[in-house]
């Protein structure tokens, strides 16, 4: 008696590892809609000058007196990378302020860095809305970049995205 017991009940048991699972598919291919890439609008100072552009990065270099200005726009996705890219430090050694900024997700840093004469400072803003990064960095030397500060702040805290339509 026993013996059928344990038999009906890893019976009852198996029955439930039968279930099938079904695969929905569909006829049309709904391709998910992409943002297109907005508008990056900096307030440069008047000295500042186009130093290089490359179209098919979306990167800028201004060179201003005493420092630089640098503009990026990147596919969005790794933060880490965009990071990589504006500051050359991956985001396990900044320290990262994370707000936001016209309805986008704001990310700024600050890092320093060897100079061919002396150590660089740099701080850097970017704008993520989901599709690209945007961002914008000012380096300058160390021992500029104290009397450069309310210059800087005016430049990041200018940065927008700008939609297109």
């Amino acid at each position: 008696m026993k013996k059928i017991l344990g038999l009906l009940l890893v019976m009852v048991l198996l029955t439930g590892c039968d279930r099938q699972v079904l695969e929905t598919l569909s006829d049309a291919y709904e391709q998910p809609q992409i943002q297109p890439m907005r508008t990056l609008e900096v307030s440069l100072p008047e000295e500042a000058a186009v130093m290089t552009m490359s179209a098919d990065t979306y990167d800028t270099i201004y060179l201003c007196e005493g420092y630089t200005v640098t503009t990026y726009i990147e596919p969005a996705g790794s933060l880490d990378r965009t990071l990589k890219t504006v500051t050359g430090y991956d985001s396990s050694r900044l320290t990262i302020l994370e707000t936001t900024r016209d309805g986008l997700a704001c990310y700024q840093c600050a890092w320093s860095a060897a100079g061919e004469k002396e150590m660089q400072v740099g701080n850097a803003v970017i704008l993520d809305d989901g599709t690209f990064h945007y961002a914008v960095s000012v380096m300058a030397d160390a021992s500029q970049a104290a009397n450069l500060d309310a210059t800087w702040q005016h430049i990041l805290d200018s940065v927008c995205a700008l939609s297109t339509g």
